[in-house]
């Protein structure tokens, strides 16, 4: 775990000329580190989260380099 993260609320859109409510798709996140994306998906067998009612899902993205960065 490399950040625990925190609870997320409400969600704007920018599409560079206007800001618009939206639908907050996501509960929350954490920063995790492992070897590859399915590393990944490994670490969380077993997650709490998953005891926290029927429907319970963690999404999982992995990080890119930005271009030129």
């Amino acid at each position: 775990m490399v950040d625990l993260g925190t609870p997320l609320g409400a969600a704007k859109v920018l599409d560079g000329s206007a800001v618009t409510d939206a639908e907050a798709t996501l509960g929350g996140y954490s920063v995790i580190q492992a070897e590859d994306l399915n590393a990944a998906v490994a670490l969380m067998e077993g997650h709490p989260h998953f005891m926290s009612g029927e429907g319970a899902t963690i999404q999982i993205h992995e990080t890119l380099d930005i271009p030129g960065m």
